[in-house]
């Protein structure tokens, strides 16, 4: 008659399709940024906070290349192929 199934049936629905122990993507506690020390004489320039360039950067990627392991995989793969792929 009616195939509808209950409210309770999808409860963990999102649970079970992430894919990481954690709730979140990023941790609650971050840790704290050194404060940027300023320039010296007046006009002077604060440096810059961050020392990575492009230079750097690309043989970074290079070693590290960057993994398709994220815990939204598989909400990202089933709402792709549901959605999208019509």
């Amino acid at each position: 008659m009616n195939d509808t199934p209950g409210i309770g049936t999808f409860y963990d629905f999102f649970s079970r399709l992430w894919a990481s122990d954690s709730n979140n993507l990023s941790p609650k506690e971050r840790h704290i940024k050194e404060k940027a020390k300023k320039g010296k004489k007046r006009g002077d320039k604060t440096p810059l906070g961050t020392k990575m360039t492009c230079e750097n950067l690309l043989p970074f990627l290079a070693k590290h290349p960057i993994q398709n392991t994220h815990p939204f995989q598989l909400i990202f793969k089933l709402y792709h192929q549901q959605f999208l792929n019509i």
